[in-house]
């Protein structure tokens, strides 16, 4: 069976300590209240996806946002009487706000950094033996 070195170690512990940190955030995300979010960006709030969860109504199953499809500007009065009348229709039991986790956008973001540095490794790695047996060739021959 082959053995890891150090630096193959150190590289599945960096890995695993990556995904455990983005586990983290998604669990700081999936803790807070609608009413938290709201007054978190009360200056002008911006309720949409978070880096891994993202608002949805319970009953509908609809995402709940202060920006409509295809809005590249919105002024802040908009956006805040947008966030009023959502607090408004949370408070009234009209929607049932739930954070749910974006699972694939979650998934990319652990597998895809992870994957790519652990390739970006081997092949500095690999070259760069490959240009010392180049001079340790060219050393032996002399």
């Amino acid at each position: 069976m082959h053995r890891l070195n150090g630096w193959q170690r150190i590289g599945i512990v960096l890995s695993v300590a990556w995904a455990v940190f983005l586990a983290g955030v998604t669990v700081v995300d999936l803790n807070s209240t609608f009413n938290e979010e709201l007054e978190r960006w009360k200056g002008c709030p911006r309720l949409g996806p978070h880096h891994f969860a993202t608002w949805e109504d319970a009953k509908t199953g609809k995402p709940i946002t202060l920006h409509e499809d295809g809005e590249k500007r919105v002024s802040c009065f908009v956006v805040q009487q947008r966030a009023a009348a959502l607090l408004r229709d949370a408070g009234a039991g009209l929607i049932e706000p739930r954070m749910t986790v974006m699972s694939s956008q979650l998934a990319f973001a652990v597998l895809v950094p992870v994957a790519a540095v652990w390739l970006l490794v081997y092949l500095v790695v690999e070259l760069t033996r490959w240009v010392l047996d180049g001079f340790r060739k060219g050393r032996s021959s002399a």
